[in-house]
């Protein structure tokens, strides 16, 4: 996949609830579980909130959307490399972690 160097001030990233205490301590991690397809281990996100619906629509499969919890993560000293998601516009991933200092906040989808 085409690395991607537009990143916005903030991303946005779909988890289930249950994990946010782990989250909060030791923040994202990526795993290989797979959703959509099998691929290395990857940590996805959204460019902006308007493509949330669309990525909590692929998801509900794996998280039921009452278990969705909805990160907002500020990209401003991020060191990652992100790369295009070639399944959804205007998403993409890393294959690095995320610190919860980088976690400004978590919603669900409304």
């Amino acid at each position: 996949d085409e690395k991607d160097t537009s990143i916005p001030k903030f991303l946005y990233h779909i988890t289930n609830k249950s994990f946010i205490n782990k989250i909060q301590s030791r923040g994202l991690i990526p795993k290989t579980k797979s959703k959509q397809s099998y691929h290395p281990e990857r940590i996805y996100f959204t460019k902006n909130e308007t493509n949330m619906k669309s990525f909590s629509n692929m998801l509900i499969r794996f998280i039921p959307k009452e278990e969705q919890l909805i990160l907002k993560i500020d990209t401003e000293g991020l060191d990652n490399t992100f790369y295009q998601d070639p399944n959804l516009s205007n998403a993409i991933y890393t294959h690095q972690n995320i610190s919860p200092q980088h976690i400004v906040s978590y919603s669900t989808l409304d």
